[in-house]
């Protein structure tokens, strides 16, 4: 099941507050599909965006920690404390995210804006050109960071939680 409670995205654009995502519940059960629909604006990339990277960074620290559960036993019986095996996992998933904003930015930058300018988008009040807006950048990499701890440290709090000899032998 999929449960998303009260996301909220505020940002300004010149003297004007929007609010992107504000008191949007839902829950998906297991095996159903939904649709996200509303006017330009009001917040269903914002909404999507956070859920793929949580769950991206979710899925990819807990196949993780599953895999290396024993492992992470074997630390504890030599000494290593919860909170370093905890933050190992939580620098991990910042350094994914490190990688992805750097390599997303630079590939927008300089091949996405590169050909774009070059074969602008056509519509009938005439050509559209991408922009990149740096205040909306960083504001999105702070979220994406904070979704990103979030959804590492969910998988691995239980697991430095268990018995030292459950999580040796699995």
């Amino acid at each position: 099941m999929l449960k998303v409670t009260n996301p909220s995205k505020i940002y300004k654009t010149g003297s004007v507050e929007v609010r992107a995502l504000d008191g949007v519940s839902f829950a998906v059960p297991t095996g159903d599909m939904v649709c996200i629909m509303g006017k330009s604006g009001s917040g269903k990339s914002t909404l999507l965006r956070q859920l793929v990277a949580g769950v991206t960074i979710f899925i990819v620290t807990y196949m993780d920690v599953i895999n290396k559960r024993h492992q992470i036993g074997i630390q504890r019986v030599i000494g290593i404390k919860n909170l370093a095996i905890m933050f190992s996992y939580l620098i991990r998933a910042l350094c994914y995210v490190e990688v992805g904003l750097i390599g997303a930015c630079f590939l927008f930058e300089y091949a996405v804006m590169l050909f774009e300018a070059g074969h602008p988008f056509i519509f009938p009040f005439g050509p559209v050109y991408l922009s990149m807006d740096i205040a909306q950048m960083i504001h999105t990499a702070v979220l994406l960071l904070a979704v990103s701890l979030i959804a590492a440290f969910i998988p691995v709090w239980p697991t430095i939680r268990i018995k030292i000899l459950d999580a040796i032998w699995g």
